[in-house]
């Protein structure tokens, strides 16, 4: 069973997307953890 262009094309968006919110994700959270630590030094 063999995919479509379409399909493939279907399949990489997907995985792109997956992985961009993966990545936005570990983003966020070093973001956080970045305020977090400024918070604490701070007087």
């Amino acid at each position: 069973m063999s995919h479509t262009a379409a399909e493939k094309l279907f399949l990489y968006g997907v995985s792109c997307t997956q992985h961009g919110m993966l990545y936005n994700a570990r983003e966020l959270q070093r973001n956080i953890a970045a305020r977090i630590n400024a918070r604490k030094s701070m007087p």
